[in-house]
């Protein structure tokens, strides 16, 4: 719904107003003298308001530039009251320059409010005037005395057509937050949001440039845009540069390639499943449901019916991974990242950080007048140095409740707002959340499940137990916005033999590409070693590892360090493995 109906009944009421929101740099629709609509910026929408209200002049207030004057009416010319503005262009102002737009917007304010003619101002970036939002400098707190001043002091003034108004000044602020909290609350000073544009605004814009149907398409594509990025997404369907549906996309992230629609990727998916399962091992389970998740979404048919309706744009595919620590939940995440995107490693945010009153700022940054507000937060940063990957909420358990409420714009909508208002979107990312829960015993503070436990029977319990947990947090609804809840299997012997394996060959290559030496294990020390690295699965992959470190790596570089001239060898074996006072022996041949 349009503002500006309600904008001008309330000229006969407020003096001053504060239009606030992203979308007070956006473009606005006004009918034209042929009667078709236009996109138009916000000062020029306001203009035509005040003209058709009755309103002589429009002054223009810039904190970066000189005072812009417009005459409403015909043969009206710019009054002398109005002064001369002090230059000022681009460059950033120094501090006599700031403390002089401040005094010069006040006597405007003064004079404008008092005067016979009938003059609007609109002040563009009203929170430029405010350096820091908890010390306001002298200069700054007589500006805002003086408008409160000014609108509890203004007079009415009749227009041509018998109103009585108010000459009104228009503050806009896309964070009217930045503005002192005395001046926003003040009765006499309207405050009034300004509405992100509709699907059918969208579509108007976009008509001016295409036929219906992809005018259409545009305006779905488009969902949660502004009108200037539909303009320029029409552009690109226009000139052929883009399909309709891909144009969006392309307006928003920047980059002509969808990277998940690359036909090597497709060419590549048939070979998913087995890359899956050569890097995760012992999870049939967990690795079919991700193989499932991924292949959907490069196939571009997960949730494609709400895309196509809603023009949501939601995560890839969003999915919540659980399980005890060291099965491969974060090998399942690399390998997606690997698999996708060629290369990398996917970004990972440890939840556990964000605990206490800052969370959310350390996720999406902090507010203006704090330390690190032009420093972002840890989402957006990531997102707008690479929209296309991977994105793990490792133990997102562990956050702070808060973090949910921004999860769940995530997960709804695929895009988020930083601390400065920016659009920060999402929708080319896979999110992957990786939890522990349901794996302790809360009485015992011991693992919960054994080898005893069927898969079934750990899935069911895991589920139950993040189920209590949301609906614990009051936000089941988070949970629900999940593409997929995935359960990992403890690690089998079996799976836990096969893994063991793996590092071992993983040791022998490595030695022999960094040392130019052939390592040999005789198979006595190999059925040691592996004896000690699974005796206890309790710590999964992780754990085996720790112990293969402890048990060969340990004893191999003392070997070294004892023996000079093992280093000239070509050939190094190894006949036994013992034991003495908790400390692993290599026994060389």
């Amino acid at each position: 719904m349009s503002i500006f109906p309600t904008i001008d009944l309330w000229l006969e009421t407020v003096p001053m107003f504060i239009l606030h929101g992203p979308a007070t740099a956006d473009l606005h629709l006004c009918e034209g003298p042929d009667g078709a609509l236009r996109p138009i910026p916000l000062t020029a929408r306001l203009a035509r308001l005040c003209a058709d209200a009755g309103f002589e002049h429009l002054v223009i207030v810039d904190p970066v530039a000189e005072l812009q004057y417009e005459a409403l009416r015909p043969g009206v010319t710019k009054p002398d009251w109005l002064g001369h503005a002090v230059p000022r262009g681009p460059q950033p102002p120094l501090r006599h320059e700031i403390d002089q737009r401040h005094r010069e917007l006040a006597a405007l304010l003064e004079v404008t409010a008092l005067h016979d003619e009938l003059v609007a101002i609109v002040v563009v970036d009203a929170p430029a005037y405010v350096e820091r939002a908890d010390h306001r400098s002298p200069e700054e707190q007589d500006l805002f005395v003086v408008a409160e001043g000014m609108a509890r002091f203004a007079v009415k003034h009749p227009t041509a057509s018998g109103r009585a108004v108010f000459n009104p000044v228009f503050f806009l602020a896309a964070n009217e937050a930045r503005l002192p909290e005395s001046f926003r609350s003040n009765p006499r000073i309207r405050s009034i949001p300004v509405t992100e544009p509709t699907r059918e605004d969208r579509r108007c814009v976009a008509k001016l440039l295409l036929d219906d149907e992809d005018a259409e398409q545009v305006a779905v594509s488009t969902s949660k845009m502004s009108l200037a990025e539909t303009q320029v997404a029409a552009t690109l369907v226009a000139r052929q540069t883009a399909r309709p549906r891909d144009a969006a996309t392309m307006v928003r992230l920047g980059q002509p390639l969808d990277r998940w629609r690359d036909p090597a990727l497709l060419e590549r998916l048939p070979s998913l499943h087995q890359d899956f399962a050569s890097k995760v091992l012992g999870q049939p389970q967990a690795v079919a449901a991700m193989v499932d998740q991924i292949g959907q979404a490069i196939q571009g048919i997960g949730s494609f019916a709400e895309r196509a309706e809603s023009g949501h744009r939601r995560p890839k595919f969003s999915v919540l991974l659980v399980g005890p620590t060291g099965t491969g939940k974060g090998e399942l995440c690399r390998a997606s990242q690997q698999f996708i995107f060629g290369a990398g490693a996917p970004t990972t945010i440890d939840c556990s950080e964000f605990k206490g009153s800052h969370a959310m700022s350390r996720l999406l940054g902090t507010h203006a007048g704090y330390v690190g507000y032009g420093d972002g937060g840890q989402l957006p940063n990531a997102v707008k140095q690479n929209p296309y990957q991977i994105i793990q909420l490792d133990e997102v358990e562990k956050a702070d409740p808060v973090i949910f409420d921004a999860l769940l714009q995530v997960l709804d909508e695929g895009r988020i707002r930083d601390n400065t208002g920016a659009t920060c979107y999402l929708d080319q990312i896979g999110l992957i959340a990786t939890s522990n829960l349901g794996q302790t015993d809360p009485s015992t503070a011991r693992p919960r499940w054994n080898q005893e436990h069927s898969y079934e029977e750990i899935r069911q319990g895991v589920l139950a137990e993040v189920e209590r947990y949301f609906g614990e947090l009051s936000r089941p609804e988070v949970l629900a916005r999940f593409d997929a809840v995935i359960v990992m299997d403890l690690l089998r012997p079996e799976a836990a033999a096969a893994i063991f394996d793996a590092l071992v060959s993983t040791v022998v290559a490595n030695f022999r590409d960094q040392r130019d030496q052939e390592l040999v294990l005789a198979p006595p020390v190999v059925e040691a070693l592996r004896a000690r690295c699974t005796a206890n699965l309790h710590q999964g992959g992780r754990g085996i590892k720790q112990e293969l470190k402890r048990s060969l790596l340990n004893p191999l570089a003392e070997y070294l360090t004892h023996h000079p001239t093992a280093q000239r060898l070509e050939r190094l074996e190894f006949s036994a493995l013992e034991e003495a006072d908790g400390r692993c022996a290599l026994i060389g041949r």
